[in-house]
């Protein structure tokens, strides 16, 4: 028997962007949907013969919402681990104790980006607890908790396109590279000038 309070909700097929941005930015859900628009909507997409194939049906707070199947660019189904975290974590309380013991459920069940979330929150509540400074990429230095980017900076080192290099190495890769562009040029000039050439010996030849 369908409660009288509850609101019947219908299904909405999304064409306003308003309401495509308030979808995009919505909290995480089940599955996630890839727009071609470059969005991402996080919703729970709803499997039946009833959707038109043409179409891709999602259950969201919204009520259920259809967007057209143009306007997907990919699905990614999230896991029964991503399930079950769902459920887990509206229930977890915000103390040390339970943000950790969530955390390594994450890293147990393989939610790596989850583990690390929990791991932030355990270390914001308790800046010294070992195990999640250590699981976070931490390490002591004196009385001090350094990443391993913090530590090779201290070393002189410097972050370049996703390595560390020393800035001799920098400066090196850099002239390098100046004068490849340089090279490149002049061969661009050459073969410019070379056409011109090519070009005015065949207008001469049929004068």
């Amino acid at each position: 028997m369908v409660n009288p309070t509850t609101p019947t909700l219908t299904p909405v097929t999304v064409r306003s962007p308003l309401l495509l941005a308030m979808l995009v930015s919505h909290p995480v859900w089940a599955d996630e949907i890839t727009l071609r628009s470059g969005g991402v909507v996080r919703a729970e997409v709803v499997r039946d013969a009833s959707t038109p194939r043409d179409q891709v049906a999602l259950e969201s707070t919204w009520g259920k919402i259809v967007l057209n199947r143009r306007q997907v660019a990919g699905l990614t189904e999230q896991t029964p681990a991503h399930a079950e975290y769902r459920r887990r974590a509206p229930t977890v309380s915000d103390t040390v104790e339970s943000q950790h013991a969530l955390a390594m459920w994450c890293r147990n069940n393989g939610l790596a980006d989850e583990m690390r979330a929990h791991l932030e929150r355990v270390v914001a509540l308790d800046p010294n607890h070992e195990e999640a400074r250590l699981l976070l990429g931490y390490q002591r230095v004196g009385d001090r908790w350094l990443t391993r980017d913090d530590r090779l900076a201290n070393r002189g080192l410097v972050r370049q396109k996703g390595d560390f290099r020393t800035r001799q190495e920098i400066e090196l890769i850099a002239r390098i590279e100046q004068a490849e562009a340089a090279q490149r040029l002049w061969k661009q000039k050459i073969e410019r000038w070379r056409k011109d050439l090519d070009s005015n010996k065949s207008q001469e030849s049929q004068a």
